[in-house]
Parts: structure tokens; C-alpha cells; sequence
């Protein structure tokens, strides 16, 4: 028997494992470094994702769908990632996972808007004698 070729052999599967190690943990450090670690609360409002079908009879076409429908409340948490929704009138709409979970923002930008964004009032584009912008060749 050769054991020189037995003991290649070992050395090249110790560098392919040592290889393939350091390549798993880069990978996991660029997955670790976008990766969201969401948890909702039960009441916090959600959109969920839809997951529709092209229908050439009801000239419907998945490209124009809109990829999220809600609100929706959160009703209890299931899981480490799974919760249980209801709409506002309180039907059960299933279980979800976190991933087609999207936090629901509209309350907050409206109560941003209202106090950011001043009234527009039209007095910004008259004249400082109060007539208005165009002005005439007379």
C-alpha cells in the first residue's frame, strides 16, 4: 500500500473544508450584516404581502398588482416569526411571517406632515404692492 497518497489526500480534503469554511462565514457576514431582526407587538399595524395571479380573462396582470394590501392589527404572536392577523372589523386574516410583514407608516407621515409642512397660501407669488405675478407693458 502507498500511504503517501492516503496522506495527499487528507491534506487536499483539509484545505477544501478550510476553504469552504472561510467562504461560509464571509457569506454569512455579508447575509448578518442586511439581515432585520423584526418584532411586532400585538395591536401594531401591519401590510402583508399578496401573492396574486395573472387572469388574461379578468384583464388582470400580476405586473400592475399592488405587492402589499392593509392594514392590518396584529391579534397574537404565534412563533418566533409568526403572527396572527385581523383586519378592522376583527376577521381573522390567517398566519403570516415576518418576511411578508410590512410595518404600517401612514399615521406617522400624516402626523409628520401636518406639523412640518406649512399651509400654502398663494401670497408667496404676488407683488409686493398685492397685485398679482404678470407683469404688463403699458
Amino acid at each position: 500500500m502507498n500511504c503517501e497518497g492516503r496522506g495527499n489526500r487528507w491534506t487536499t480534503m483539509r484545505k477544501q473544508t478550510h476553504l469552504g469554511n472561510k467562504y461560509r462565514n464571509k457569506a454569512k457576514r455579508y447575509y448578518d450584516a442586511k439581515r432585520r431582526d423584526i418584532k411586532y407587538a400585538v395591536g401594531d399595524l401591519v401590510w402583508k404581502r399578496s401573492y396574486p395571479t395573472t387572469d388574461g380573462t379578468k384583464h388582470f396582470s400580476v405586473k400592475l398588482a399592488k405587492p402589499f394590501v392593509g392594514p392590518f392589527t396584529i391579534s397574537e404572536r404565534l412563533g418566533k416569526n409568526v403572527y396572527a392577523l385581523v383586519d378592522n372589523l376583527g376577521v381573522y386574516k390567517g398566519k403570516w411571517h415576518v418576511k411578508d410583514l410590512k410595518p404600517d407608516h401612514t399615521r406617522e407621515s400624516e402626523d409628520d406632515h401636518d406639523s412640518s409642512c406649512p399651509e400654502f397660501t398663494g401670497r408667496e407669488y404676488e407683488d409686493s404692492d398685492g397685485g398679482s405675478d404678470t407683469s404688463s407693458n403699458e
